[in-house]
């Protein structure tokens, strides 16, 4: 199609056909690949898998990161597709923390509180854009909200009074989840 369109040709009409079937493959097989539970939560548990993520960023990057489970998690065993959306989430505040927040501190604590579990990842980075929550304006952030809501979670976002971002998450624990 490139080829045609720079010999100022227009594209083949089946070759257009053709793209946009592999585009609408694509995005069909990246929705199937985001409801799979991702290979290191068949491995280990949702706590240690996050450990090891937190780890590897801090290696990588160098930022200091500070990872605190409630210890009363433990025997509580998420439900597949919550682990699943409660894993991603924390790990897009963690590539946002890496990408985007030119942070040197950062923490991750997860705690269990009555029915209902609780997420916080925050750093001393630049905090977020103007208006970059609201408006919608990033995939990561959105996709995190609508994971969060998909259980009857909030997810709110903030910059802290010295600059950092906070990622907070509430969601209760469900029936699948055993406690």
């Amino acid at each position: 199609m490139d080829r045609a369109t720079r010999a100022g040709a227009a594209p083949d009409p089946l070759l257009v056909d053709a793209a946009a079937l592999a585009d609408l493959a694509f995005q069909t097989v990246r929705k199937i690949a985001m409801n799979l539970s991702p290979p290191m939560l068949e491995q280990m548990t949702i706590w240690t898998a996050l450990e090891c993520q937190v780890t590897r960023l801090s290696r990588r990057t160098g930022i200091d990161i500070d990872f605190s489970i409630d210890p009363n998690l433990a025997s509580i065993a998420l439900g597949e597709a919550r682990m699943t959306a409660v894993f991603r989430l924390i790990c897009e505040a963690l590539t946002n923390i890496e990408k985007h927040s030119q942070a040197s501190r950062g923490s991750v604590r997860v705690a269990a509180t009555g029915r209902s579990l609780s997420v916080t990842v925050s750093d001393n980075g630049i905090g977020l854009r103007q208006g970059a929550y609201r408006s919608g304006m990033t995939l990561g952030i959105s996709g995190m909200s609508e994971q969060a809501k998909r259980f009857g979670g909030e997810l709110v976002l903030t910059t802290d009074c010295d600059g950092g971002t906070v990622v907070q998450l509430a969601m209760p624990l469900g029936l699948d989840d055993g406690a």
